[in-house]
C-alpha cells in the first residue's frame, strides 16, 4: 500500500475498532485499549501486554531481537520446542517438560513405562473449551512410574477429577512457582493450605471446580503469592478473611463467584442484586481486578469531551464497580456528542442551554468519582509489603468506598434520567432542526454594511488607506489579494470603504463590486451579488448550473481590470468555495478582503498583502469621541468641563476600540447633564454591552460563536488572569494540559513522539490567527509566541462568556460577599487569598491567585479568621500597645518578631483550610509579588491530600521547608518551587507524570534528589550536580529545556579520550539550555556536556568558562547565544561566525576579555540582532566587507574603551536600527551627522543615544 493510504487504512481500522497495530510508540497503551479483536505487531514480545481475553486474531511480522527484547521476554522466551511424536517404542522417557517438548507427543508413545517430569508441566495445547475433543495425555497401559522431580516450577491440571485434597502433596514442592487447577481437577468439598506451604509460589489459579465450598488457609502459607485468579467456582465462599494473611498478594482476579459475592463482606455490605435482577449476563456480573501497576490517570478533563477517555483508562483498576463504569462510559460518550452539536446552537435556545449546563455537571460529577476512588483506593494496591498492610487495616474503609461509589454512579443514572424526561415533557426541538435564524445570524444581518453608506466620523484611518492604495494600484506587485485583518469593532469595513471610494482606486479599475459575505458563505449568491454589481450581462435562474456561472465571472475578470471588495469572510472552507470563479495568474484584477481570521488571508494568497489594522491611540481615540459624544451645541462651559474629565476617563475604557468609542459617544450624545454622565462613568462596562441598538460584546460575540469546539474552554480559560496582565504562553500551555482542556488524541495511545504541549500551542497560534488575543513579546530565537494579551472588551466578554456557562468565577472586591452564595464553582481567580474562607464549593478543581500589595495591618486583622484565640488576643495587644506612645527599641523587636509569627501561624492555617476543604483541587498557583508578604515556615503537610493535583506553583510564596507529603501528589505535571532557600525532601521522584519542573534557585537536602523516573520531564530549572544526581538526566527523553543553576561536575570524567564518557543528555527534543553559576566550570566538562545537546537552537552561558566551547561540540541549529561572565580571552568570533543559523547574539559583561574583536567576510550569514554591553577591555573591533549581511539591529553599551565602529557597516544595507548607551562623548560625537563615523552609518533609519554624557 502507499503509505498515506495506508495512514488512512490504521486511521480508519482504529476508528472502527477493527484493528490495533502496535509498534514501539504505542506498545505500552495496548493493555489499555477497552475493546480489542485484531492485533499485528511486530515483536513477539508485546503480545504480554494484551489482556483482552475476546482478541480473535494476532500477527506477528518478527523483527530480530534485540538484547532490550530479550530482557523483557524473561519466561515468554521460548526456544524450538522438541518433537518426540515419533517415539512410539519409547519405554522410558526422563526429563520431560512442556516447556521444551510437546504435551501431545505422550499420547504417541503407546509402550512407555517410566516417566520423569521435572520443572514444567501444563496443558496448553489441548482444547480447554471443549474437552471432547482433547485426547487422553497417557494412551499407554503399561505406565507403572510416574515422577515429578522437586525442582518442578510449573503444574496445569484439568479434568483430573482427584478427589482427595492434593495440596498437602503439592505444597511441599520447593520450587512450584506457577499453579493452575482447571475444569473440575479437584471434585472434593475443602482445600487446605498449611502454614509454611508453596513456599515459593507466585501464580495460582483455580478455575470451574464447582464442588468446591471451602478453601482454608493457614498463616504463612503462599508467603510468595503474586496473583491469583479464581473463576467459575461457583459453590466457594468465605475467602477474602483468609486472604488477608498474604501480604506480597498484588493481582487478584475473581469471575463469577455468585455465592461469594452474596455471602462475604466484598462490597461493604450485606447483600447485593443477582444477574438477574440486574438484568445482566451472568458472565458479566463481577469481574474485580486489583491493579499491580500504579494507575494512569489522565490530565484532568475539564468537561465531558475526556471523562470518556478518562473511564476508558481506569476501568480496570475500578473493582467491583466494572459494570457501572461500562455503562456510564457509553452514556458519556453520547453525552459527549450531544455537548459539541448542542454547544454551538446554545445561544439560540435557552432551555438547550440550560440542558447542557446540567450534563455538564453530571460529566465533572462522573469524573470526580472514578478518579477519586482510582487515586484513593487504586493507589494502595501496588506491591510491596507496606502498601499491603495499609490495605489490610483500611479493608473496612476500601469496602465503604466502593459502596459509596456505587451509589454515587446510580445518583448520576438518576439524575441522567430526570434530564431526558425534562426534555421530553418540556419539548425541546431536536439540535438538527433549524427554525429561523440563530442568534448569531440576526447580530450579522444587523452589521450589514452596504458600501454607498459613507461613516462622516473617521478618525486615524488615513495612512492606513494610503498604504493600501498604493499596494492595490501597483501594477507590478505579485499580491493579486490584498486583505485588513483585525478583531471585531476595529473598523475593518470602515477602512475598506474607504478605499473603494478613493479617487485613485476609481481611475485605476474599470469596475469595482462590493460583496458580503458573511459568516454564512453561499457561493452561488456570492457569484451572483459579482455578477450583478459588474452589470455582467448573463441570464441565471433556479436552473443555471455553478459552473456555468463560475466560468462566466472567471472570464469576465481575466478580460477586465476589476476589483472586488469580499466583506467578512470567516474560513477557509468560504474562500475554498467561491475561489473557482477568480482567476489567479494573467489577471489585472485585484480582491480586497476584510477578516477577523489571518489563516484565512494566508490560504487566499500566500504571496497577498497583510495588512493588520491597529487599535486607536489616545489622541485618536479622543478625537473621535468628541466628534460624537460633542456633535451638540455646549451646554456650558462649567459643566462641559466636567464632562470633558468624565469622557476621558471612560474613553479609556473603550482601549482604542473604535466601535466602543462610536457607542459610547452615541449613548452620551442624548445625555443633557453631568449627572447622567457620572451614573454612565460609574458602568461603562454594562452600557457598552448594551450599547445603542446593538452592544459592542455583541459584535465581538459573533468571533466566539465561530469558535470550533475544541477551542472555547481554550478561550474561556484566559478569563482566569487579571485586566491588562500579560500571560506567559508556557505557564498557560502547562494550564491548559493540567485541566484536560487540551488532550491529545495521539497522546492517549501512547505515541510519546506526539506531546500535548504542541497541540496546545497549535491552539493558541489559532486564536491569535482569529484576533481573540494579542501578541505582547515572541521569542528572538524561534520567534514562537512568549506572552499574550487580551483586549479589555475581548476580556470583558470572555468572562461574561465563562459566568453564563459556569466555566469561572472571578473574584474581586466587587463580587467578594456574594461567592458564597454560588452553588457549584469549579474555577476560581482571585485577587486576594484571604476571599477563599468565602466558598463552599468542596467540589473546587482550580484556584489561582493573582495577589496585588499587601494592606499591612488590614491584611493580619483579615487574617483572624484562620488564626487561634490566642494569638488573636496576642495581636491586638500588641495594635494597642503600638497606638500608645511607650514603644521602644526593646519593644518594637519583640513587636515585629510576634506580628511576623502571627502572620506565618495566620498563613498555615490558611493554607491548611484550602488543603482540607478543596480536596479535588487539580490546580493551585500562587502568582504574588514580592511585597505580598505571602510567608509561612513550612507548609502544610495537609497538601499530601490533593492527590488530584496536576499544576502545583508556590512562586513568590515565601517557604523554609516543603512537607515529605508532596510525594502523595504523583498525578502531578507541573511543580513550580522557585522560592527562596528552602529544604526539599527527596520525594519528587515519585511523581512520574512531571512534565514540568522547577526547583528553588538556592535549596537545602538531607541527600541528593532522585529525578531518574521523571520520564516524562520537558522543562527542569535550576538544576545543580551539587544537589541532584547528573546521570539522572540521560533518562529524561523528552526533555526540552534545561536550566543549570549552580555546580556543575562531572564524576569520573575521562579528560584524556572524551568518547569514552556517557553521554548526558538524550533527549532528541532539547531546543534549550541555560547554565548559571558564579564560579567556573571546566571547559572540557561543557564540551562534552554540549556535544550530547545535538538539537538545541538557544544557549545562554553566565558562567566564568575561560574559553569558548569548540565549534564541533557547538549545535548547528543555535539561533540565539548569550554570553554573560565567561571571561572569554580569545576573540570568539572566528568560531561563532561559522555557525549557519545564528540570529542572535548578545556578549555581555565580560563575556570577552581581550582588546580586538575581527569578524571576517561571509561570517555570520543571518545574524539579525547583536548586542555588545559592558565588554571593557574591547578596544578595537574590526568588520570586513560582506559580514553579516542581514544584521537589523546593533546595540552597543557601556564598551568605554571601544573608539569607533569598524567600517565594515558600511556594507550592511539591512542594519534598521542602531543603539548606542552609556557610550563616551567623544564616540558619541564620532557618530553624529558630518563627524568621521558618520558616513558608515548614514544609511540606517534609526539612531539613538542614551546617556553618553562623561
Amino acid at each position: 500500500m502507499h503509505d498515506l493510504m495506508r495512514n488512512l487504512c490504521l486511521s480508519k481500522a482504529k476508528q472502527e475498532n477493527f484493528i490495533s497495530a502496535v509498534d514501539q510508540s504505542n506498545e505500552s497503551s495496548i493493555s489499555k485499549v477497552p475493546r480489542i479483536h485484531r492485533v499485528s505487531a511486530p515483536n513477539i514480545v508485546w503480545a504480554q501486554r494484551i489482556k483482552r481475553p475476546n482478541l480473535r486474531s494476532l500477527v506477528f511480522f518478527g523483527e530480530l531481537f534485540s538484547y532490550e527484547d530479550v530482557a523483557q521476554m524473561k519466561e515468554y522466551y521460548v526456544i524450538t520446542k522438541l518433537k518426540l511424536g515419533t517415539l512410539r517404542n519409547l519405554l522410558t522417557l526422563v526429563n520431560f517438560n512442556t516447556k521444551d517438548c510437546y504435551l501431545k507427543d505422550l499420547s504417541n508413545m503407546t509402550n512407555l513405562r517410566e516417566l520423569e517430569i521435572q520443572r514444567h508441566f501444563g496443558i496448553k495445547d489441548f482444547d480447554a473449551n471443549d474437552q471432547h475433543k482433547n485426547l487422553h495425555i497417557i494412551q499407554s497401559k503399561y505406565l507403572h512410574s510416574l515422577s515429578i522431580v522437586n525442582d518442578l516450577t510449573y503444574i496445569k491440571l484439568s479434568r483430573c477429577k482427584l478427589e482427595e485434597d492434593s495440596m498437602p502433596t503439592l505444597e511441599k514442592l520447593p520450587n512450584l512457582k506457577v499453579l493452575e487447577f482447571h475444569e473440575e481437577t479437584f471434585t472434593g468439598n475443602v482445600m487446605f493450605c498449611s502454614a509454611q506451604g508453596f513456599t515459593k509460589l507466585e501464580f495460582l489459579r483455580l478455575k470451574d471446580l464447582s464442588y468446591l465450598e471451602l478453601w482454608r488457609i493457614e498463616e504463612g502459607a503462599m508467603s510468595c503469592l503474586r496473583q491469583l485468579h479464581i473463576e467459575r467456582c461457583r459453590g466457594l465462599m468465605m475467602l477474602l478473611d483468609e486472604l488477608m494473611f498474604i501480604k506480597t498478594l498484588e493481582q487478584m482476579r475473581l469471575k463469577i463467584l455468585l455465592l461469594f459475592t452474596r455471602d462475604c463482606n466484598l462490597h461493604g455490605q450485606g447483600s447485593s442484586s443477582s444477574a438477574a435482577e440486574a438484568g445482566k449476563d451472568p458472565e458479566e456480573l463481577l469481574c474485580i481486578l486489583l491493579p499491580v501497576a500504579e494507575p494512569r490517570v489522565p490530565s484532568g478533563a475539564q468537561s465531558v469531551n475526556t471523562i470518556g477517555n478518562l473511564l476508558a483508562q481506569e476501568a480496570i483498576y475500578l473493582w467491583g464497580v466494572k459494570e457501572q463504569v461500562d455503562r456510564l462510559q457509553k452514556e458519556l460518550k453520547w453525552m459527549q456528542r450531544f455537548l459539541i452539536e448542542a454547544d454551538a446552537k446554545q445561544s439560540k435556545d435557552k432551555m438547550i442551554s440550560l440542558w447542557v449546563a446540567e450534563i455538564r455537571e453530571l460529566a465533572y460529577d462522573a469524573e470526580d468519582v472514578f478518579e477519586d476512588f482510582a487515586l484513593r483506593i487504586g493507589s494502595r494496591r501496588r506491591g510491596g509489603l507496606s502498601n499491603c498492610i495499609k490495605r489490610s487495616a483500611c479493608i473496612l474503609e476500601e469496602g465503604w468506598m466502593l459502596h459509596k461509589t456505587r451509589s454515587k454512579i446510580e445518583k448520576i443514572f438518576t439524575s441522567i434520567t430526570d434530564l431526558v424526561r425534562r426534555l421530553q415533557a418540556y419539548g425541546i426541538k431536536e439540535l438538527r432542526e433549524e427554525e429561523g435564524p440563530s442568534t448569531s445570524a440576526e447580530r450579522r444581518e444587523w452589521r450589514r454594511p452596504y458600501p454607498h453608506i459613507i461613516d462622516d466620523n473617521i478618525v486615524g484611518l488615513d495612512t492606513d488607506a494610503k498604504k493600501l492604495v498604493s499596494v492595490i494600484v501597483d501594477a507590478e506587485s505579485a499580491s493579486m489579494v490584498v486583505s485588513i485583518c483585525g478583531m471585531g469593532g476595529l473598523g475593518k469595513t470602515t477602512l475598506a470603504k474607504k478605499i473603494y471610494h478613493h479617487s485613485q482606486i476609481k481611475d485605476h479599475f474599470d469596475h469595482l463590486v462590493w460583496v458580503y459575505v458573511s459568516e454564512q458563505c453561499q457561493k452561488r449568491r456570492v457569484w451572483l451579488d459579482i455578477l450583478s454589481g459588474l452589470n455582467i450581462p448573463f441570464e441565471v435562474d433556479w436552473k443555471s448550473r455553478e459552473e456555468e456561472i463560475s466560468e462566466k465571472l472567471f472570464k469576465f475578470l481575466k478580460e477586465k481590470k476589476c476589483l472586488m471588495v469580499l466583506d467578512d469572510i470567516w474560513s477557509n472552507e468560504a474562500w475554498d468555495s467561491i475561489k473557482p470563479a477568480f482567476p489567479e495568474k494573467e489577471t489585472r484584477s485585484k480582491i480586497l478582503i476584510t477578516s477577523r481570521n489571518r489563516e484565512v488571508v494566508s490560504h487566499a494568497d500566500n504571496r497577498g498583502y497583510l495588512h493588520d489594522l491597529q487599535c486607536l491611540n489616545k489622541e485618536q481615540s479622543w478625537e473621535l469621541f468628541q466628534k460624537i459624544a460633542f456633535a451638540q451645541p455646549s451646554i456650558g462651559s462649567k459643566d462641559e468641563g466636567k464632562m470633558k474629565d468624565l469622557g476621558e476617563k471612560m474613553v479609556e475604557r473603550c482601549a482604542g476600540l473604535p466601535l466602543a468609542i462610536v457607542v459610547l459617544g452615541g449613548i452620551l450624545v442624548t445625555k443633557d447633564s453631568v449627572k447622567e454622565w457620572e451614573k454612565v462613568a460609574e458602568n461603562v462596562r454594562s452600557y457598552l454591552k448594551r450599547g445603542k441598538g446593538h452592544g459592542v460584546e455583541e459584535v465581538l460575540a459573533l468571533s466566539y460563536d465561530d469558535l470550533p469546539f475544541y477551542l472555547r474552554p481554550c478561550f474561556l480559560y484566559l478569563g482566569n488572569f487579571p485586566e491588562d496582565f500579560e500571560i506567559q504562553v508556557d505557564r498557560l500551555i502547562q494550564l491548559w494540559v493540567a485541566e484536560g482542556i487540551v488532550l491529545s488524541e495521539e497522546e492517549e495511545d501512547g505515541n510519546e513522539g506526539s506531546i500535548t504541549e504542541d497541540l496546545a500551542e497549535r491552539y493558541l497560534l489559532e486564536l491569535v490567527e482569529r484576533c481573540m488575543v494579542q501578541v505582547r513579546e515572541r521569542d528572538v530565537a524561534t520567534l514562537k509566541i512568549k506572552t499574550i494579551q487580551m483586549h479589555d472588551l475581548m476580556r470583558n466578554l470572555c468572562s461574561s462568556k465563562a459566568k453564563q456557562e459556569s466555566f469561572l468565577s472571578t473574584v474581586d472586591q466587587s463580587n467578594a460577599c456574594s461567592i458564597s452564595t454560588l452553588r457549584r464553582i469549579h474555577r476560581v481567580s482571585a485577587t486576594d487569598v484571604l476571599w477563599i474562607q468565602r466558598i463552599k464549593c468542596p467540589n473546587l478543581r482550580s484556584i489561582m491567585f493573582f495577589c496585588e500589595d499587601s494592606r499591612d495591618y488590614e491584611y493580619y486583622k483579615q487574617m483572624k479568621v484562620f488564626r487561634k484565640p490566642v494569638h488573636r488576643k496576642m495581636l491586638d495587644y500588641l495594635k494597642k500597645l503600638e497606638d500608645s506612645d511607650e514603644i521602644g527599641c526593646l519593644f518594637d523587636s519583640i513587636a515585629t518578631y510576634f506580628w511576623y509569627l502571627e502572620l506565618f501561624l495566620g498563613i498555615n492555617e490558611l493554607f491548611r483550610y484550602m488543603f482540607n476543604n478543596f480536596k479535588l483541587l487539580r490546580v493551585f498557583t500562587y502568582e504574588g509579588k514580592a511585597s505580598s508578604n505571602m510567608a509561612a515556615f513550612k507548609l502544610s503537610s495537609d497538601i499530601g491530600n490533593l492527590v488530584h493535583l496536576r499544576f502545583l506553583s508556590l512562586r513568590g510564596i515565601d517557604l523554609f521547608c516543603l512537607p515529605s507529603s508532596l510525594g502523595n501528589l504523583r498525578c502531578l505535571q507541573t511543580l513550580d518551587l522557585r522560592i527562596d532557600d528552602a529544604f526539599v525532601p527527596n520525594v519528587i521522584w515519585r511523581m512520574e507524570q512531571l512534565r514540568h519542573l522547577y526547583l528553588p534557585k538556592k535549596f537545602s537536602v538531607i541527600r541528593k534528589l532522585k529525578l531518574g523516573t521523571l520520564r516524562n520531564l520537558q522543562t527542569l530549572v535550576n538544576f545543580s550536580t551539587k544537589d541532584c544526581y547528573l546521570k539522572d538526566l540521560s533518562n529524561m527523553t523528552n526533555l526540552r529545556k534545561l536550566k543549570i543553576r549552580g555546580a556543575f561536575e562531572i564524576e569520573d570524567f575521562n579528560a584524556e579520550d572524551l568518547h569514552k564518557n556517557a553521554p548526558i543528555i538524550q533527549s532528541k527534543y532539547l531546543h534549550s539550555l541555560s547554565i548559571f553559576n558564579y564560579g567556573r566550570i571546566d571547559p572540557k566538562h561543557l564540551n562534552h556536556l554540549l556535544s550530547s545537546c545535538v538539537s538545541i537552537c538557544k544557549l545562554s552561558l553566565d558562567v566564568e568558562i575561560r574559553e569558548l566551547p569548540r565549534y564541533d561540540h557547538l549545535s548547528l541549529n543555535l539561533a540565539y547565544i548569550k554570553l554573560r561572565r565567561c571571561n572569554i580571552g580569545e576573540d570568539p568570533m572566528p568560531t561563532l561566525e561559522k555557525l549557519p543559523n545564528l540570529k542572535v547574539l548578545e556578549l555581555h559583561q565580560q563575556a570577552f576579555t581581550g582588546n580586538v574583536m575581527f569578524c571576517s567576510a561571509q561570517g555570520f550569514p543571518k545574524l539579525e540582532s547583536l548586542s555588545l554591553a559592558d565588554l571593557n577591555h574591547l578596544k578595537e573591533w574590526r568588520m570586513e566587507e560582506g559580514a553579516m549581511p542581514c544584521l537589523r539591529q546593533l546595540q552597543i553599551e557601556r564598551c568605554r574603551g571601544l573608539t569607533m565602529l569598524p567600517d565594515g557597516l558600511m556594507s550592511i544595507k539591512t542594519l534598521q536600527q542602531l543603539k548606542i548607551e552609556s557610550m563616551p562623548f567623544e564616540f558619541k560625537v564620532r557618530v553624529k551627522k558630518r563627524a568621521e563615523d558618520f558616513g558608515k552609518v548614514q544609511h540606517v533609519p534609526s539612531i539613538t543615544f542614551k546617556d553618553c554624557f562623561y
